[in-house]
């Protein structure tokens, strides 16, 4: 009967990921990654798969792959390309992705790494880059750069310059605009301008940097940049987190913590929804002249032409300036999201165990969300928990990996009496759609249900 549900589940599997949460989103490339699936405006326009299924190249300096991406644009290569960084490259300037399209560059377990040279995004389409360390880039250079660019995905990556005595003289200079100065010694973390659409940043830890996130280079950089920012670490930074001018944006299920001045700074008219983040320490209270708002967590500051807000679920602890519950418009973004929607009470726990390289797959938490009980040497008796499917005492990314390729009806053992989920007596899609759920912090205990109802709302029966 089982094997049978199997055959049913393969068949149906496009129809179900709705249930699952994956919407409108690519549902192949959704499948493959799991909770760490793309999501955002990366998934409009055509969506954005880089150099999947094509030609991987693993590249052993800054110059190789530099070298790599002129030749592709001299020869108007447009077949898929996967370029991997296994070690650290080192160097001064940026490398360029100029010109080119259907590129991923992509480091492998943790150790891909640029020091001291960063990737300049300029005129490119479907560009994905993945799992990658990249710091200390010398202004005017940032860690990545994207102009006139579309559909780019920012995923799992670890960005950070250094905050305090950049230059070596012995003080700190916060004031900025000084050649030479601290705040000037280094530039942005990632940085987007001009005509540069659909762009989704997830998954990331950026940290240790006075720049960090510019959206529109200045006031009169007026465009419409649709970007998603979700699921990222914003730790000891002092502001742009990000600064956004024009057009419209997505800021959801984030973490901030340590923040000197202002996070979220919507600029120039733009409208952002920004929700169920988590702020922590955040914020100088100083107040803005041109707005009037106090540096905190959200708020408009540093341009004449005030920005918007769209504000729900954001939680702020010991913070200090403009912390909004009001929303000053209505935006609502033009995508499918709900299935990634971790609410903000979660979002510290689950974002600081799998933002940052080395866990794309999910396989490498920094923090396990689910310590095992120490056991009992008087008590031999196995115990289940509910949701650990492969048996090793912790519910995580691996579970979820685990009985999905189970469902998919291939060869794997699991511990079934701990995959029933729903508590319908059955191993079923459903109990894959649970788990997830409660990965995102979307129900808090196991099993649900209790056998009346599945997931999507209709009868099941024991």
């Amino acid at each position: 009967m089982l094997r049978k549900m199997r055959i049913f589940l393969l068949a149906g599997a496009v129809m179900m990921q709705s249930l699952i949460g994956f919407g409108a989103v690519d549902t192949a490339h959704a499948a493959v990654n799991g909770l760490f699936g793309l999501v955002g405006f990366a998934t409009m326009n055509g969506g954005t798969t880089g150099g999947a299924g094509g030609k991987e190249v693993t590249v052993k300096s800054a110059a190789e792959m530099s070298e790599l991406l002129n030749q592709r644009k001299k020869n108007d290569d447009t077949s898929p390309l996967i370029i991997k960084v296994a070690s650290k490259l080192t160097g001064t300037g940026a490398i360029g992705v100029k010109e080119v399209s259907n590129v991923s560059i992509i480091g492998v377990g943790s150790s891909g790494e640029l020091d001291g040279v960063g990737l300049n995004i300029v005129k490119a389409s479907n560009i994905i880059v993945q799992n990658l360390k990249i710091h200390h880039t010398l202004a005017p250079t940032d860690c990545i750069g994207i102009e006139n660019s579309k559909n780019v995905w920012i995923d799992h990556c670890e960005l950070y310059n250094m905050i305090g005595d950049c230059n070596g003289d012995g003080k700190v200079d916060e004031k900025g605009d000084i050649s030479g100065g601290d705040v000037d010694w280094y530039d942005g973390l990632l940085d987007c301008k001009k005509d540069s659409a659909y762009i989704t940043v997830s998954w990331n830890y950026f940290h240790d940097s006075f720049k960090t996130s510019l959206v529109g280079s200045s006031d009169s950089d007026n465009y419409d940049r649709k970007m998603t920012y979700h699921h990222n670490v914003f730790k000891n930074l002092k502001e742009r987190l990000p600064s956004y001018r024009f057009g419209t944006g997505h800021i959801f299920s984030n973490y901030y913590a340590d923040v000197w001045n202002s996070a979220v700074n919507s600029r120039m008219g733009a409208q952002l929804k920004v929700e169920s983040n988590y702020f922590e320490r955040v914020g100088s209270g100083a107040v803005n002249g041109e707005s009037g708002l106090a540096a905190g967590p959200i708020g408009s500051y540093n341009s004449d032409l005030i920005g918007y807000y769209d504000v729900k679920d954001n939680t702020y602890v010991s913070c200090k300036g403009n912390q909004p519950t009001t929303s000053t418009c209505n935006y609502t973004p033009p995508y499918e999201y709900t299935g990634y929607l971790t609410p903000a009470s979660r979002v510290k726990e689950l974002v600081t165990q799998y933002a940052g390289v080395g866990k794309l797959d999910g396989s490498n938490p920094t923090n396990p969300t689910d310590p095992t009980e120490p056991t009992d040497p008087q008590d031999p008796i196995e115990t289940t928990k509910c949701g650990d499917i492969n048996g090793d005492g912790s519910i995580d990314t691996i579970d979820f990996a685990t009985l999905k390729i189970y469902l998919l009806g291939q060869s794997i053992t699991i511990k079934t009496e701990a995959s029933d989920l729903d508590s319908d007596k059955a191993v079923t899609i459903l109990d894959l759609a649970v788990l997830k759920k409660y990965l995102l912090g979307q129900v808090t205990t196991l099993p649900v249900n209790n056998g009346i109802t599945d997931p999507g709302g209709n009868t099941n029966p024991i």
